[in-house]
């Protein structure tokens, strides 16, 4: 549970996610503005981000940042839920703003159903990897290791 001062970092804003900046603020944005940001960028990393998570897959938003910058892509990074750890202090990206989806859209409290029904929406199929889109087009998933020289 979100403290009340973290409660005051959680935005929702209808501005353009090209126009937020990493202030240490979660933006909470619609998926049609996500689908805007993707149909606009070049080439883009989209990651999920869980805050604490220790899986392989799983690695700082820094380190995503990174290889976007590395690479001349643009950077999402989707914050999938808030859980006991805190995301504010461990956020780490420098430039990239901290986006979460609106998920009260699919009509679920629970966050493995929203969570598939976004990644269907989204890229067609129930995938929780990284993903590559270009000209607004997805192109493939990735995982961690892909991004690893």
């Amino acid at each position: 549970m979100l403290s009340k001062e973290d409660q005051l970092k959680v935005i929702s804003t209808n501005n353009p996610i090209d126009s937020l900046t990493a202030d240490g603020n979660v933006y909470v944005v619609s998926i049609p503005q996500i689908k805007d940001y993707i149909a606009k960028s070049d080439t883009l990393l989209v990651y999920h981000w869980v805050p604490g998570c220790t899986a392989s897959q799983c690695v700082l938003p820094s380190f995503i940042e990174h290889y976007c910058d590395s690479h001349d892509y643009k950077c999402l990074l989707l914050l999938i839920s808030f859980t006991s750890t805190n995301c504010f202090s461990i956020y780490d990206a420098k430039h990239s703003p901290l986006i979460m989806p609106d998920f009260s859209i699919y009509e679920t409290k629970y966050k493995s159903k929203y969570y598939s029904l976004f990644n269907v929406e989204m890229i067609g199929r129930d995938d929780y990897d990284i993903w590559l889109f270009a000209n607004g087009k997805y192109v493939k998933s990735l995982k961690v290791e892909n991004l690893v020289p």
